[in-house]
């Protein structure tokens, strides 16, 4: 058997399609997560200050906590 089947051999074919392309796997990261933010609309629930995609599994901040974090710094100073 020349190729594995399945989802195994379609990552390795990735993978080297990558490596071969020169692609760093911080292009993949933000490619894949554009294409999360477009095509998936099936976020949970936010947990600890993030939200995960349930389709892909990545995980996002949640905008809010950052903005609230930067508000009661500037409150501090004042």
């Amino acid at each position: 058997m020349a190729h594995s089947d399945g989802v195994e051999g379609t990552a390795m074919q990735l993978e080297i399609k990558r490596r071969e392309a020169g692609i760093g796997q911080t292009e993949i990261g933000k490619l894949g997560a554009l294409w999360c933010n477009f095509m998936h609309d099936a976020p949970l629930w936010p947990i600890h200050g993030e939200y995960q995609c349930g389709i892909c599994g990545r995980h996002y901040p949640v905008p809010w906590t950052e903005n609230r974090a930067f508000h009661a710094h500037q409150g501090l100073g004042a």
